[in-house]
């Protein structure tokens, strides 16, 4: 990876309630740019970033991982942290350094204690957030019922630019509303 000037870094944090799936997002990135050859899971102890022995026993985040991806020219740093109360520590950590978040949301549950603590995070940081709804092909995934719950707990300025294109159940592509 090449060296980087200040304004070609951005820190983005991800944030939510444990087991939305904020690890497996990262590693999806990771495995898109090429980063990876594989996409690992935390619960199956195969993560690259969940590689601690103590991650690996539990299945879960427990320490706050960077993974840094080059993309257009500039330096993504992901910043993957855990979703468990017990690590907030680590998430404040994780948003400490950050410039933008990205709040992780599974289709199967909507918002979660785990969300609102995290929305209530990064208000009070004042930090430019994006929801990012997960597990679309999961069984009782609805992209509906977990984009109302996020208006319903944080209001109408929660808007969908992306929105998924759905066959028998299945996601098959997305719209992308904001392009004409």
């Amino acid at each position: 990876m090449r060296d980087y000037l200040a304004h070609e870094v951005r820190n983005i944090v991800l944030l939510g309630h444990s087991g939305s799936g904020k690890t497996a997002v990262v590693e999806s990135m990771l495995y898109y740019t090429k980063a990876i050859d594989r996409v690992g899971k935390a619960v199956d102890g195969n993560s690259v970033l969940d590689y601690d022995l103590e991650e690996v026993k539990r299945g879960v985040t427990v320490f706050t991982t960077l993974a840094p991806i080059e993309w257009k020219n500039c330096k993504i740093n992901f910043i993957d942290t855990p979703g468990y109360l017990d690590y907030a520590g680590e998430m404040l950590s994780g948003v400490s350094v950050a410039d933008n978040a990205l709040i992780v949301v599974s289709a199967k549950d909507g918002v979660q204690t785990g969300t609102e603590r995290a929305w209530k995070t990064v208000t009070a940081r004042k930090l430019p957030t994006i929801f990012f709804i997960n597990k679309m092909d999961e069984e009782n995934a609805s992209f509906e019922k977990s984009y109302d719950s996020l208006r319903d707990s944080f209001g109408k300025s929660v808007i969908a630019f992306e929105v998924p294109i759905l066959e028998g159940g299945k996601v098959v592509g997305s719209v992308n509303i904001l392009k004409k």
